[in-house]
């Protein structure tokens, strides 16, 4: 059987898209034609455009023997070859790429002027004091004697003071609130006159009073909290208001059509009306307003600026009162600061609540120290002026609840027992 003679034709392909024509078209002369031009601009510019004494030399000798050797005359003034492959081989200039730098704002140039110049005059001032200073070259090293007496006035204490800190034994410092007292309440306070057990009329009528409005004050506050907590709910008026909103649940469900008036009257209240556009003219003429306003605010601000010469006195007057102000802006700060010290602060979650006047009434006046009624507890007034002078926060005593209830059980042994 005979061989089929196969035709090499040529592919074809799409040359529609530029990925495509990139691949399959034959660039080699385009290339081999770039790369003489630039090996050309390498050595100096293209042959044609060379002047003759660069391509030619001018032979003068008959001589064939004498005809010089360009390339062996002179060897020995030639650099070297390791020099000559450091040398620039090309003709062509470097391109020099402009230097992105960001937008910086005049102040900050002038900044980092100002900066490397100060700079510059300190490296210079430096250099000048090295040059201007003599070398010590026979300068005499010599150990320092350290048991020699020293004449400078080192004290003792000095010593301790180091001493302890290395050894950790100094006490730290104590601030100075340390000592300051909570309260500048006295620790035991006298009692009224009134309380005494052959007292006069007038003081014991005054600690009378003084106990009766104590007590109408807590009084009132007790009625005023069963006021906000107490509910009416057995009155006759809301039971008989419960009752009807009750019986008459499910009878309101019909609900009357609105009739066509109404509905006519909410669609004209749905109407919105088209905005109507400016004309040109019309918004020119609230340009130009704008613009007269702005230039009107401009001028008063600045007749405001210039009579502000003629303003002195009053600005002055208006300096000297605000001073006055803060001035006594403190004195008050520093009587509120002066009358927490003669209060009970807020310490704790409770608030404290002063102890009962200790009195007896005129029934129980004898006039004689042995037969007087006791009255209070001295553990009590002790406690309380401990808290009323903050030195512990105000307490209540708490009462022991019992999460679950005990179980009484009954052992077989004692049940069968009779």
């Amino acid at each position: 059987m005979a061989a089929c003679a196969v035709r090499n034709r040529k592919a074809r392909v799409n040359k529609n898209k530029k990925k495509s024509w990139r691949k399959h078209v034959d660039i080699k002369e385009v290339e081999d034609y770039l790369e003489e031009k630039r090996v050309e601009e390498k050595t100096g510019g293209p042959v044609s455009e060379k002047p003759d004494e660069a391509l030619f030399y001018l032979h003068k000798k008959n001589n064939p023997q004498e005809i010089p050797d360009p390339g062996k005359e002179k060897s020995w003034k030639k650099p070297l070859r390791c020099h000559d492959i450091l040398l620039p081989n090309s003709a062509v200039v470097p391109p020099i790429k402009p230097c992105q730098r960001r937008f910086v704002s005049g102040k900050k140039n002038r900044l980092r002027a100002l900066r490397k110049a100060s700079n510059l005059k300190k490296k210079k001032k430096y250099h000048e004091e090295r040059t201007t200073k003599e070398p010590q070259l026979n300068r005499q090293v010599s150990d320092p004697d350290i048991w020699k007496d020293d004449e400078s006035n080192v004290k003792e204490e000095d010593f301790v003071t180091y001493y302890n800190e290395i050894t950790r034994k100094r006490t730290p410092k104590i601030p100075n609130h340390h000592y300051q007292k909570p309260s500048l309440l006295p620790p035991i306070e006298v009692p009224h006159p009134g309380a005494s057990y052959n007292p006069a009329f007038d003081e014991h009528q005054e600690l009378l009073q003084e106990a009766l409005t104590k007590e109408m004050k807590h009084e009132h506050e007790d009625k005023k909290l069963q006021r906000a907590l107490k509910v009416n709910l057995c009155e006759p008026e809301f039971l008989q208001k419960m009752w009807l909103s009750e019986m008459s649940q499910g009878l309101d469900d019909v609900v009357d059509e609105p009739e066509d008036d109404t509905v006519e009257e909410q669609l004209k209240s749905s109407y919105i009306r088209p905005e109507v556009r400016k004309t040109k003219s019309k918004r020119r003429r609230e340009k130009e307003r704008k613009l007269q306003k702005k230039k009107s605010d401009e001028e008063k601000l600045k007749r405001k600026r210039d009579h502000e010469v003629y303003r002195l006195r009053s600005i002055k007057r208006d300096i000297s009162s605000s001073e006055e102000m803060s001035k006594a802006r403190q004195q008050r700060k520093q009587q509120m600061l002066a009358g927490k010290m003669y209060r009970p602060l807020r310490l704790g979650r409770y608030k404290f609540q002063e102890q009962d006047l200790e009195l007896n009434l005129t029934e129980e006046l004898t006039g004689s120290l042995r037969s007087v009624k006791v009255d209070g507890n001295i553990l009590e007034d002790r406690y309380k002026s401990f808290q009323k002078r903050n030195i512990i926060e105000p307490r209540v005593r708490q009462k022991m609840k019992r999460k679950y209830k005990l179980k009484r059980l009954e052992k077989r042994s004692h049940r069968d027992f009779k």
